[in-house]
């Protein structure tokens, strides 16, 4: 988000979505859906009838973990950001 021109701290907000809870709860229900998909492909590897369908629990396993990183790598940024924020005050 923008930085608002009137602030008198100048501090980016940023919108409910993207709060440090909701990315972790986020990458928990990313992580439980790998896990039904890692469910699901041994579903589909064991019955014979089911085996053409296992593209989609894959394409599940893949899309979960595509979030789970990115929701990973924007908490890491955020958490390093502030640390060095931290450091530059502290000896300031």
């Amino acid at each position: 988000m923008r930085l608002e021109q009137n602030a008198v701290h100048r501090k980016v907000f940023s919108p409910w979505y993207d709060t440090e809870l909701m990315c972790l709860v986020t990458i928990l229900f990313s992580v439980l859906v790998f896990l039904f998909c890692i469910a699901g492909i041994s579903v589909c590897n064991e019955k014979e009838a089911f085996q053409e369908y296992i593209w989609l629990p894959a394409f599940l396993m893949m899309m979960s973990s595509g979030l789970f990183l990115s929701l990973l790598v924007r908490l890491i940024r955020r958490y390093v950001t502030r640390y060095r924020n931290q450091e530059l005050n502290d000896l300031s």
